[in-house]
Order: structure tokens, then sequence, then C-alpha cells
């Protein structure tokens, strides 16, 4: 679970009618993500295995994104379909 993603603050978004695209950056002032992990592996000589809760706070967090759109419009509705989002 992430709680915080509700206090972003949006720096600048471009949109691009030509590529259909929409480019956004984003400052979270804190987050926190909760949930459980499981892992099974090995980094150089050392086996790694356990399972379990973990807690992570993240401060001052930024981010960019874009999404590549299609705008379908009729006389009564508009519909946005995100068709590819990178980061």
């Amino acid at each position: 679970m992430a709680k915080g993603l509700s206090k972003f603050e949006t720096n600048w978004i471009k949109a691009d009618t030509k590529e259909s695209t929409l480019s956004v950056s984003v400052d979270i002032p804190r987050l926190d993500i909760t949930g459980l992990y499981k892992i099974k592996g090995r980094v150089f000589i050392f086996d790694l295995v356990g399972e379990g809760d973990f807690v992570t706070v993240l401060e001052d967090v930024s981010g960019t994104g874009k999404v590549t759109f299609n705008v379908r419009a009729s006389t009564d509705k508009c519909a946005l379909t995100i068709l590819f989002l990178t980061g």
C-alpha cells in the first residue's frame, strides 16, 4: 500500500497533439509504502531467502512520465484511452 500520493505537486505538463502524447513532472513530499516481500535468489556468492513485511519511507520523490493517448469523440461524449505509459 502506498500513502502520500494525493499530496503530489505538478511541476509541468506538456501536451503534443501531433504525437498524441502527454508528459508530466511531479514532486511527492513523502511516500509511505508497506507490503509483503518474498525473495529467493543469489547475489554473487550469497544466497538470499526470506519473506515478510516491509516498510519504506521516501521523502522528496520526483518523477516524470509520458503517456500516448487516443481520443474518440461522438456528439454526446468523449473518451480518452491511454495506450502506453513510460516513466
